[in-house]
């Protein structure tokens, strides 16, 4: 499929086709990531940006427990 890099305000701007955007499952507001290779753009989804206070903040804290004893060191873990 071909397309036409145009510009648009100050950056170069590509339209993609629909049937092509929606087979690689790109929306309106899809992150991307844009890669250049030589002669070649590579744009993927991007992967997700996860920030630990969001992966703790339903985290139950009442079931951590605190340290847990394994048993009797066996090997030179200590030394």
């Amino acid at each position: 499929m071909k397309s036409v890099i145009f510009r648009q305000d100050n950056r170069l701007a590509i339209r993609l086709p629909r049937r092509l955007a929606e087979t690689a499952g790109f929306g309106e507001v899809t992150k991307v990531e844009i890669r250049a290779e030589t002669r070649r753009l590579l744009i993927t989804h991007a992967r997700p940006q996860y920030k630990l206070s969001d992966l703790l903040r339903d985290h139950d804290r009442s079931g951590s427990g605190g340290e847990f004893t394994w048993g009797p060191a066996r090997g030179k873990e200590f030394g």
